[in-house]
């Protein structure tokens, strides 16, 4: 009898560890699940890039308070950046580590809607950077987050011309009206 119990609870046991390690890799998306799961996925996050008002013009520097956060491989990266930002009087209030998912561009700056003029003056500062709404920001922060295609010799003009601030104060292609982005879009 000990040992037929010994059989059934050893068996019952293993069987029951194989089904939570296949069931831990299905979790993982180690291994695909055999069935369709259609209604499990969650959607496909919606950007919001705002647009200009018309008529918007460059803000003084000065006033915009911005989070400069690196997303990238790169040490010490968003220190220098913010160095840079500091240097022409641009308060920076962090300078740190990205904790947000991965940013595959060289960079992207997030702002609230009343920070988007702030966001498009910034632009002058990084060309090649994209602006996005994010609904936990609040006021004129703006935050800068470096990602892994940051180059510093074309990503930052530590000095902007005129040109350079014409240039940024144009609302990006396929933008937005601030009017029509959701105050909490359903995914963040």
């Amino acid at each position: 009898m000990h040992q037929r119990q010994t059989v059934v609870f050893g068996t019952i046991g293993t069987v029951m560890f194989v089904l939570l390690v296949v069931c831990t890799m299905f979790w993982l998306n180690i291994i695909p699940f055999p069935f369709s799961r259609e209604f499990a996925r969650a959607p496909k996050p919606t950007v919001y890039t705002p647009c200009l008002i018309d008529g918007a013009t460059p803000v003084d520097p000065k006033t915009i308070t911005v989070r400069v956060y690196n997303a990238g491989d790169t040490e010490g990266l968003a220190g220098r950046v913010g160095a840079v930002l500091k240097k022409a009087n641009i308060p920076v209030s962090e300078t740190t580590n990205w904790a947000g998912k991965a940013i595959e561009s060289s960079a992207v700056i997030f702002t609230s809607k009343a920070g988007t003029p702030s966001a498009y003056t910034l632009r002058a500062f990084f060309p090649k950077a994209t602006v996005v709404f994010d609904p936990t920001l609040t006021g004129s922060q703006v935050d800068v987050v470096l990602g892994d295609k940051w180059d510093d010799a074309t990503d930052l003009i530590g000095t902007p011309s005129k040109d350079d601030y014409s240039k940024a104060m144009v609302s990006a292609k396929g933008c937005t009206p601030i009017a029509d982005i959701p105050a909490k879009p359903e995914d963040k």
